[in-house]
């Protein structure tokens, strides 16, 4: 009981139990993923390509047998790596084009956040636009610091005349 209390606790003071929820997840995620390709892309591909029963192909390096009848074999089973191989480059491929999805997604966010400059009324990025002196109050932060140190200039482009 009290083994279960402190792991209760060291999951919420670590903040374990997203990751472990992720992990989960994830595991389900590629059980899902691995029977898709075993039956359905695997039998299209043999298809495809004329290759019946590709994934039990091997080759037999040398056979025994023992004075009781049974048969010991020393196989390299190729086609099962190679299907493990194919399996690997499409599950990179699919990790690959849902990782550079959603790196896109937060990159169009911020493209919209430019706003019209005050003066020219020009689009302008958000992080070129500064603030008036009287409404800096980084300033504060540093009670040594000028005003005129705090503020950043406008751009050239968006300077009124």
């Amino acid at each position: 009981m009290f083994f279960i209390s402190r792991l209760k606790q060291f999951l919420d003071k670590t903040n374990a139990m997203p990751l472990i929820l992720g992990i989960l997840a994830g595991a389900a995620v590629n059980r899902t993923f691995i029977a898709f390709l075993d039956d359905v892309f695997h039998p299209i591909f043999s298809h495809a390509f004329g290759l019946h029963d590709w994934r039990s192909a091997e080759l037999v390096l040398s056979q025994t047998a023992d004075t009781a009848g049974s048969v010991s074999m020393n196989i390299i089973k190729f086609g099962h790596f190679g299907g493990m191989l194919l399996d690997l480059a499409i599950t990179a491929a699919v990790v690959l084009v849902a990782a550079r999805w959603v790196r896109k997604q937060p990159q169009q966010a911020a493209a919209k956040t430019t706003s019209p400059c005050p003066n020219c009324g020009t689009a302008a990025d958000s992080a070129q636009l500064s603030l008036p002196n009287h409404l800096d109050f980084s300033a504060d932060r540093n009670l040594n610091a000028s005003p005129q140190a705090t503020q950043q200039p406008l751009p050239a482009s968006h300077r009124s005349a």
